[in-house]
């Protein structure tokens, strides 16, 4: 979802450019990339269907690396997880001896549990790594080291992008989190199901807010980690009334259907500060309610033809 919006960003502002062409790779295991329907016919643009840690690489100016199992539903091969985050950077910054930036997309569950409000980038939290879910920001953590360690030996600039909860467009049927389950199931005209309390205080973003701020980080040539998500703290439970309501649906019903695989999160609260972000001209332009709705209408089209 991320990935093809920040490459359909790219090459659709760079169209009406006489400067700026560049020449776009996107590698994926995906079969069918749909979404990159809109560029995939470009001259510039070129899709390699393989695996991320499997590919052999071209040399690129430009990196940046998103592959990752982001859901916690699909956290059951740790090695799997580790590996696709960390074993690329290497693979990438040695086929690349010309490169000149790599951004790496991060998570802002590197924060841990117990965060503050308003996390900042400094913060430091603990992990309960009897949970599954763990190896995910484990994974996370370690590729930001992998990546600032080679940067520290090599002339490339490094750019972390730690994303919150972002959705939009794109958004997969099976993505498994709650945010996305509550959206399907509005756009098939049902209730979203909640799984919990929906007490635990989160923060959602809509797609293109989360595609120009990865954007201002390239383009400002940050070098530290810096937070991508909402500051507006909302509670799942909220989440599902909003989505209820745009869709016009009656108000989201309790659920103890068991989901396999899949572990609560230990989190109570993930809002991030994103003043970093915003001092380097990003704002949030897109309201949660637009954003839902926006989402509601691409997935009742994408059903309407299924």
């Amino acid at each position: 979802m991320l990935g093809s919006w920040l490459a359909s960003a790219i090459l659709l502002c760079s169209t009406d450019s006489r400067k700026l062409r560049p020449r776009i790779d996107v590698v994926s295991r995906r079969s069918n990339p749909v979404n990159l329907a809109q560029v995939s016919e470009l001259s510039n643009f070129r899709y390699l269907k393989g695996n991320v840690i499997e590919s052999k690489w071209n040399e690129y100016d430009l990196i940046i690396h998103a592959a990752s199992i982001a859901s916690p539903t699909k956290y059951i091969a740790a090695n799997q997880i580790l590996e696709t985050n960390v074993k690329p950077i290497r693979q990438l910054i040695e086929a690349s001896p010309k490169l000149d930036q790599f951004m790496f997309i991060s998570s802002g569950e590197v924060y841990g549990s117990k965060t503050p409000l308003k996390v900042e980038e400094n913060f430091s939290g603990s992990f309960n790594h009897s949970l599954t879910r763990t190896v995910y920001p484990r994974a996370k953590i370690e590729a930001e080291e992998s990546l600032m360690s080679h940067a520290a030996h090599n002339s490339f600039s490094p750019a972390i992008a730690r994303l919150f909860h972002t959705f939009g467009p794109g958004v997969a049927r099976d993505d498994g989190r709650s945010f996305a389950d509550f959206i399907w199931s509005g756009a098939k005209g049902i209730p979203p199901e909640l799984r919990s309390s929906g007490k635990q205080i989160r923060s959602f973003l809509y797609l293109e807010d989360a595609v120009a701020g990865i954007l201002k980080i390239i383009t400002s040539r940050t070098e530290s980690p810096i937070n991508v998500g909402s500051d507006e703290a909302i509670s799942v439970r909220e989440m599902a009334d909003k989505v209820s309501h745009v869709a016009g649906l009656e108000s989201p019903s309790q659920s103890t259907q068991f989901v396999p695989n899949y572990e609560q999160s230990p989190n109570d609260l993930s809002v991030p500060s994103n003043s970093a972000l915003r001092q380097l001209g990003w704002t949030q332009e897109v309201l949660l309610e637009e954003g839902i709705l926006r989402t509601l209408q691409w997935c009742r089209a994408v059903l309407a033809c299924s």
